[in-house]
């Protein structure tokens, strides 16, 4: 079935019919004559209406009953989630930009985001990184807390892009920025720590650590992540199933990335707690 999406202003026959069944329904050839004559000022044949009627019914735009035409219902609803998914997507990409950080201004401020998988997350946060990696003095730590460590099996040149860029423009040729806490010692996160620390991270396995949320500390910026427990309990499963690089599945892994559930991430400006967190998570790497 074609979606065809009413321009503000109709202009054309066809599309004057299809408005004018949007608010009134059933009606015959007739009445629709009558009905743009009156509402839209306009003045066609009978002949040139059945043309138009002809089409829609082709397009699967309206139905027939007992000589009177009225809007598909399918249609009305295939045209409404197309309308509603294409206003959600835009919105997205207004409201989870970097410039949404600008709304919190002082200490207490905070905004919740809402993603619907963890692959549109982690598109989000892979930007959040590299603005941060960017704009922070080089001695500015970014800490990470997760339960596991899916990254550098999809993302690794991205990460590694991101963790070279001081390196390349000299600013930190030598301390590493990022420290990372991962909860969970299975040997794909065993792996995965490896890698992250061999391209310039500090990462070390704690059990303590992201038991029941992920978290991020950029400067005085809080991030939590609260991931639905089905999309969790997937994870999982994944990570205690294989036994090494070689056997994994990433097709499997991507399903789950890809996996429709509620996601929710809570960013909070807190110069103290971000502190905190970041000199409790330093620690473990002096020991």
């Amino acid at each position: 079935m074609i979606i065809n999406i009413l321009p503000l202003e109709p202009k054309t026959v066809k599309d004057k019919v299809t408005f004018i069944l949007t608010y009134k329904f059933p009606l015959s050839i007739k009445e629709l004559k009558i009905e743009l004559k009156d509402k839209q000022n306009l003045n066609v044949s009978y002949q040139a209406i059945h043309k138009v009627i002809l089409e829609l019914l082709k397009l699967g735009i309206i139905t027939q009953e007992n000589k009177k035409y009225m809007l598909n219902k399918e249609w009305v609803k295939n045209t409404y989630h197309f309308s509603e998914q294409t206003y959600i997507n835009y919105s997205k990409i207004k409201r989870y930009s970097i410039n949404i950080l600008k709304e919190l201004k002082k200490d207490g401020d905070l905004l919740t985001l809402d993603f619907d998988s963890i692959s549109e997350l982690d598109k989000y946060f892979i930007e959040i990184m590299n603005h941060f990696n960017e704009i922070l003095e080089p001695n500015e730590k970014i800490v990470m807390h997760y339960k596991h460590d899916w990254w550098p099996l999809l993302y690794s040149k991205d990460f590694y892009d991101i963790i070279n860029k001081n390196i390349i423009n000299k600013k930190e040729p030598k301390n590493r920025r990022f420290y990372c806490l991962c909860g969970s010692n299975t040997s794909l996160d065993k792996w995965a720590c490896d890698f992250e620390n061999k391209i310039g991270m500090n990462v070390k396995y704690s059990k303590d650590a992201a038991q029941n949320w992920d978290v991020h500390i950029y400067y005085d910026f809080i991030i939590q992540f609260y991931i639905d427990t089905q999309i969790i309990s997937m994870i999982n499963k994944f990570f205690n199933k294989y036994k090494g690089i070689k056997e994994i599945n990433l097709k499997e892994l991507m399903e789950i990335i890809n996996y429709k559930g509620k996601i929710k991430v809570i960013i909070h400006k807190n110069k103290g707690i971000s502190q905190f967190i970041r000199d409790e998570t330093l620690k473990l790497f002096r020991k």
